[in-house]
């Protein structure tokens, strides 16, 4: 696994901290959103809990071609995906 997936599975999961030179700086989130959704993310929860609760989920759902595909049935096991792997495969070529 490349280091930079690695640090974020160990951030997602909660495994680890991140360090003073991972995080923004507190004037990067008072910036206005350039959406027009706003994210779903309680604070409260983030200082209680390691890790980021829902990571893959949220992602997912914020996505317009994957959001789709999300049923409500789906949400609840999708809750506790930790990490996503992509792996090409040269002899499958499509056209």
């Amino acid at each position: 696994m490349q280091p930079i997936y690695k640090k974020q599975e160990e951030l997602i999961k909660g495994a680890r901290d991140p360090l003073p030179e991972e995080l923004s700086k507190q004037e990067d989130y008072e910036k206005p959103i350039e959406s027009d959704k706003s994210p779903d993310i309680d604070l409260d929860i983030l200082k209680e809990n390691r890790g980021i609760p829902d990571f893959w989920l949220t992602a997912m759902k914020n996505d317009a071609q994957i959001n789709v595909l999300i049923k409500e049935h789906d949400e609840p096991v999708l809750k506790h995906l930790v990490n996503i792997r992509q792996e090409l495969l040269e002899d499958n070529v499509i056209n």
